[in-house]
């Protein structure tokens, strides 16, 4: 958990096959709104500097997941 108010965490996340550097890597951010849960937290995707940085073939493909996420949270 990065902070209490609003509450905020990170999700680093690998693909299976990212060790034979082959794979993809990227971390999520979530940010709480004060309203939750009648209002869906503020997800952002980022570089993990902490490790490879971000796989991901086009800035489209990256802007693709966000607004994939977005959807996704937005449908509970």
């Amino acid at each position: 958990m990065l902070e209490q108010e609003p509450i905020t965490f990170t999700i680093l996340i690998k693909s299976e096959n990212d060790n034979e550097g082959e794979g993809y890597s990227c971390g999520l951010k979530f940010t709480f709104t004060p309203t939750y849960p009648e209002t869906v937290p503020v997800i952002e995707v980022f570089e993990n500097k902490d490790d490879d940085p971000i796989n991901i073939p086009e800035p489209s493909d990256l802007e693709q997941l966000q607004e994939l996420l977005e959807k996704q949270v937005s449908v509970y």
